[in-house]
């Protein structure tokens, strides 16, 4: 019987091993794809795009978004968002970089990681 469980763990070790190699074969993928996009002379937005897909596909429970600063670098623009609403990323366009300046504002005014689990209602 222990041995039954030894390879019950052993089998359940290979699967998550294997999973993650398909992750990292993804991420790859992905990234090569922006690459291309970077070599062939397309525009920013569609290689931050690419980006973006590739972290939505590896992550199918979170949408990523990508905002850049504008020329006084006070502000965020969006640059990139493949599955988020137009509403919303219109509505972020322009944020100034701020202590309480919405998750994305806040974390450049910080110069760290924010996570918030709602961004409707967090302070």
């Amino acid at each position: 019987m222990e041995e039954l469980r030894r390879l019950d763990a052993r089998v359940a070790e290979l699967e998550a091993t294997l999973l993650q190699l398909k992750r990292v074969e993804s991420f790859q993928a992905g990234q090569n794809r922006a690459l291309k996009h970077l070599a062939s002379g397309e525009s920013l937005i569609k290689v931050l795009t690419e980006l973006a897909e590739t972290i939505e596909e590896l992550a199918p429970d979170m949408l990523c978004s990508i905002l850049v600063f504008d020329s006084t670098g006070q502000c965020l623009h969006h640059c990139a968002a493949p599955t988020l609403p137009a509403e919303y990323t219109n509505a972020i366009d322009g944020f100034r970089v701020g202590p309480v300046a919405g998750s994305c504002g806040t974390a450049v005014h910080r110069s760290e990681r924010v996570i918030v689990e709602d961004i409707e209602a967090d302070p």
